[in-house]
């Protein structure tokens, strides 16, 4: 590349990689809201979910948008090019993690189930896993590190876990109260939500493994 063409490349990839750091910000903050609604029944905070929805879909319209700008004026090398489809990828899968979270919130919003104890202490602890998984594997994208990216892939794991730890305890409550099985239905569908984000987060993560390594990931990696 000429030196005035490596110089906009950089240029662009500052402003998307910088736009791709707000969104990640923006979905984090989403599932934080997701997370308060757990014991806050707030109308407001379907609304605050809405709104923090709509940033983030903005953000990926931008992102698509500047992809497709640098593709007009840029000729990437197939390094840079998988650089950029990577990017594309991640936005991808905030933009959904964003949708889980407001859904996520939606559900306990209107749901009238009071968690027990163990049970919420259960479903915090998936939500604080995800939302780690998800600050870590921007820093990974952010650092090009892919000892953070596997650090994450390998939490994918525990996220699972407590999952099916959460649906025990809740089905034993939908047992324990009759008449409340609507609302177990959605705290259900709500803790499978969490557990879908960190899914992404993991998608996340393997994806900078591929921009670090240039290798589709597999699960013998983990073992390296």
């Amino acid at each position: 590349m000429e030196p005035h063409v490596v110089k906009s490349y950089v240029n662009q990839m500052g402003r998307i990689s910088a736009s791709l750091e707000e969104m990640g910000a923006r979905v984090e903050e989403a599932i934080g809201i997701a997370g308060r609604a757990l014991t806050q029944r707030d109308a407001q905070l379907r609304q605050q979910a809405k709104a923090n929805d709509k940033q983030i879909n903005t953000l990926q319209d931008s992102i698509d948008a500047q992809i497709a700008d640098m593709f007009s004026k840029q000729s990437p090398m197939a390094s840079e090019l998988r650089l950029i489809l990577s990017v594309h990828k991640i936005a991808n899968a905030l933009e959904r993690m964003g949708d889980l979270a407001k859904n996520t919130t939606k559900r306990l919003v209107r749901s009238d189930i009071v968690f027990t104890p163990e049970t919420y202490a259960k479903v915090q602890q998936l939500v604080e896993v995800s939302s780690a998984m998800l600050k870590d594997a921007l820093v990974a994208f952010r650092e090009q590190d892919e000892k953070i990216a596997r650090a994450v892939w390998k939490r994918d794991d525990e996220a699972d876990t407590l999952c099916r730890e959460v649906f025990s305890l809740l089905i034993a409550d939908i047992c324990a109260v009759p008449g409340k099985e609507k609302g177990m239905v959605d705290a259900l569908f709500a803790v499978k939500q969490f557990e879908r984000i960190a899914d992404y987060a993991c998608a996340i993560a393997k994806t900078v493994i591929y921009i670090t390594t240039g290798q589709r990931p597999h699960k013998d990696m983990l073992e390296e």
